[in-house]
């Protein structure tokens, strides 16, 4: 596809790939975008390899952008659903409309094959892009910082942990599976996050969850929650003392999951683009905040 003189927008090659990473290197200033990364997040996911796709100007690849399937559940079963991610230009060349272009091409080369539902997490910068290519914007999704009395509990840990995940019907998520979640918290993600549950409750549930010191303070970022509320509930605040934290983070209000905690202070806010393709378009309203049941999982980190 041609975007402009001397533009071209296609498919990388797989032999392009380091160049590819080195222009995300470049993009965003860090030098995380290795082949072991690539490998983990755009060979390895749970629901197919990544697509990639770049911007050349003249024989130099300026932007490039991937097309990650990612499967979404909701009150009708599973959504085919992918994430446009990982955009980025090069930043001598910003202003050419590289990353519009890119995100047009892949998403609408993943619509010709599926009916379901395409997403981005975005920087108000791209959101704007996002809603120039037909996208609709969420509210933002915020993140809010809560107080839980700690509370000592036997815990265990380990990967094993996620065997027992239930998932929830309520509102639009990640199909998520152990596997699937096995992948997202890769120790590759640069995450150290933890796969957690009580000793001593038998009823299914468990937690991912992650230490930070945000602002000097202690906290326990939940990453995801599931099982009855009360048991959820021992669980949160015997993680909190057991990682000796003060507060937890978690995102709150329409279309989030639900996490314990009296909210004190608000910590940020996700932004995040869809667009809906379906023939018919059910109950789970994902141009709508409230049609979604979001954690950070979900929507935070490295995703």
């Amino acid at each position: 596809m041609s975007a402009g003189p001397d533009i071209e927008v296609r498919e990388a090659r797989p032999s392009e790939i380091p160049e590819v990473l080195a222009v995300l290197c470049s993009a965003y200033g860090e030098d995380r975008f290795d082949q072991e990364w690539f490998d983990w997040k755009h060979r390895g996911g749970p629901w197919g390899p990544s697509v990639v796709y770049a911007t050349l100007l003249g024989e130099q690849m300026i932007g490039t952008v991937f097309i990650l399937p990612w499967e979404l559940t909701g009150p009708a079963g599973p959504v085919p659903s992918c994430r446009i991610v990982d955009g980025g230009t090069r930043p001598e060349a910003r202003g050419k409309g590289a990353l519009r272009w890119m995100t047009a091409m892949g998403r609408e080369a993943w619509e010709g094959s599926n009916r379901g539902i395409s997403t981005a997490t975005a920087t108000p910068t791209a959101q704007r892009v996002h809603l120039r290519n037909g996208a609709t914007a969420l509210d933002p999704i915020r993140q809010q910082f809560s107080t839980l009395v700690p509370a000592p509990a036997a815990i265990e840990e380990g990967n094993h942990v996620v065997d027992g995940f239930v998932p929830s019907t309520d509102g639009l998520a990640t199909n998520w599976t152990p596997d699937a979640l096995r992948w997202r918290f890769d120790a590759r993600s640069g995450l150290d996050s933890r796969f957690i549950r009580l000793r001593d409750a038998d009823e299914p549930h468990g937690a991912v969850v992650r230490r930070l010191v945000q602002q000097g303070v202690p906290t326990l970022v939940v990453e995801l929650l599931w099982g009855p509320p009360a048991v959820a509930k021992r669980l949160v605040r015997a993680a909190m003392w057991r990682e000796r934290t003060a507060l937890v983070l978690a995102p709150v209000g329409p279309g989030t999951a639900p996490v314990p905690g009296r909210r004190v202070r608000p910590s940020g806010a996700t932004l995040l683009c869809s667009w809906d393709n379906r023939e018919q378009p059910v109950e789970d309203r994902p141009v709508e905040r409230v049609g979604w049941r979001l954690s950070l999982a979900d929507v935070g980190g490295v995703m």
